[in-house]
């Protein structure tokens, strides 16, 4: 996964989108599912990042999805409202975790002041 991460970060989104689906191919974990629409979007493909989303979103439905992805996930595509409602779901249960937010280098409305 962190390769695939660099990989989309030096601009080499083949390389790293190819990287991320084996990750995710040896680890199912929600995050990473999210880091994938995030990879999308990044490079442009913003067809297959929604697609991605809506992937994550199927799969909610039938097993534990963390919050804290969905919410990335929706922010990842500009999806601010649904984005922050998944933040504010995940900080209602679990206050504790605040620090995620701002250790989050990727998250994209970290200066919003429903979420500051």
């Amino acid at each position: 996964m962190n390769l695939g991460e660099n990989y989309v970060l030096q601009g080499k989104f083949p390389e790293g989108i190819r990287e991320i689906r084996k990750g995710i191919e040896l680890d199912t974990d929600s995050e990473y599912k999210a880091t994938l629409v995030w990879a999308y979007m990044k490079s442009g493909d913003t067809k297959s990042a929604h697609a991605a989303l809506n992937d994550l979103l199927k799969l909610a439905k039938s097993q534990y999805v963390y919050s804290y992805a969905l919410a990335n996930a929706y922010g990842f595509v500009g999806d601010k409202d649904d984005c922050l409602l998944w933040m504010e779901q995940k900080f209602r249960f679990n206050p504790h975790l605040l620090y995620c937010l701002g250790s989050s280098s990727t998250f994209p409305y970290r200066s919003n002041p429903r979420t500051v």
